[in-house]
């Protein structure tokens, strides 16, 4: 236990210490540590890493500032930030290499500019909310560098912002009444998942938001949007994309969706000035598709052999186009006459469009 105190390590081998810092300082210029590491139980703690390496089974920055600039670092378990509304936890990879077990991110933030991390388990970001308490922010930012990972879920206040970098997932990402900004750089994962927006508290709902305003979304298998997936800009590719929330497809060139197997609506697709060729679509909810500004050409794939429920409504809103399938706002299923089943075209209606009568009609 250090309180108020010191530690500088300028070479040789330390090993066997459970340190617990309180109001304290550790340095490491040179040399190795093997320690379990607990900053902030009765103050903020300071470890700052300028050199050597550091394995550890477990850290946990309750309240202090983990600085690792250009070393090596390894642990078993990394938890920052804990439920404390007078603490708050940081980690700072500067650069070099950072081999974690699992990583807990909760009333603390976790900065990337550069380096290697490399999480063998999940990482969990999230926060917590409360009518009669505080509120606790989680948020890992990756500014650059890669970060690798099992899975990454985040819950209710546990957001992530990528700036650049490469974020690599072998399993799912998943959202649960958060945000995932994604502004440069590459993102990979298996599944991404938006779950739907939900009540935390009777009177407090939060959204779940991915935001796309640049860089590369490369999805292997799924693409589950339930909640709200904004491209502003950037590129979109996932196989199989399923729609039951929203989403929002921004002006082309600079916003791209590749979708080569399948698309499943049951939700909202809302163009802006955007171009877009999705796949052959399935209708399993009553959707919308929303010209919403701009002029807009949608084309799916022929949809002719997909299966749209019986009863279901493809309403088509704000669109400005021809009866001839020309004009400014475009829709097409297929490059010929039969990219639609006649039955589907029973369940597709257009309100108020440009030019004609006002009121909802059939195709």
């Amino acid at each position: 236990l250090l309180i108020g105190s010191a530690f500088t390590q300028s070479g040789g081998s330390v090993t066997g210490l459970d340190m617990t810092l309180s109001g304290s300082t550790v340095d490491l210029w040179n040399g190795s540590l093997s320690a379990t590491l607990y900053l902030g139980d009765f103050g903020s703690g300071q470890v700052n890493l300028h050199g050597g390496q550091i394995d550890s089974s477990y850290i946990g920055i309750t309240d202090g500032d983990f600085s690792q600039n250009g070393v090596s670092v390894s642990n078993g378990g990394l938890q920052v930030g804990g439920f404390n509304s007078e603490l708050f936890g940081r980690y700072s990879l500067n650069d070099g290499v950072l081999m974690s077990g699992d990583v807990t991110v909760n009333n603390g933030y976790f900065y990337q500019s550069n380096g290697v991390h490399t999480v063998t388990g999940g990482i969990s970001i999230y926060g917590f909310f409360d009518d009669y308490d505080p509120v606790f922010f989680g948020n890992y930012t990756l500014q650059n560098g890669y970060l690798n990972s099992s899975s990454i879920s985040q819950g209710v206040f546990g957001s992530f912002s990528q700036i650049n970098g490469t974020n690599s997932v072998s399993g799912d990402l998943s959202l649960s009444a958060t945000s995932y900004s994604l502004s440069g750089g590459m993102l990979t994962v298996s599944n991404t998942i938006v779950e739907p927006g939900r009540l935390v508290e009777a009177d407090a709902f939060f959204s779940t938001d991915f935001l796309q305003s640049g860089g590369l979304h490369r999805v292997a298998n799924m693409l589950l949007c339930a909640g709200h997936y904004h491209l502003d800009a950037g590129a979109l590719i996932a196989p199989v994309i399923i729609v039951g929330g929203q989403l929002d497809l921004g002006a082309s060139p600079a916003a791209s969706v590749s979708n080569a197997v399948s698309f499943e609506l049951a939700g909202i697709v809302q163009l802006s000035s955007s171009t877009q060729h999705l796949a052959a679509t399935a209708l399993s909810g009553n959707s919308v598709i929303n010209f919403n500004s701009g002029n807009s050409k949608l084309t799916f794939a022929n949809s002719s052999g997909k299966i749209w429920m019986p009863g279901l409504t493809l309403t088509i809103s704000n669109w400005n186009g021809f009866a001839s399938g020309s004009g400014p706002d475009q829709l097409f299923f297929g490059n010929a006459g039969n990219g639609r089943a006649a039955a589907q075209l029973q369940g597709i209606r257009f309100v108020n469009p440009a030019g004609f009568p006002a009121g909802t009609g059939l195709e």
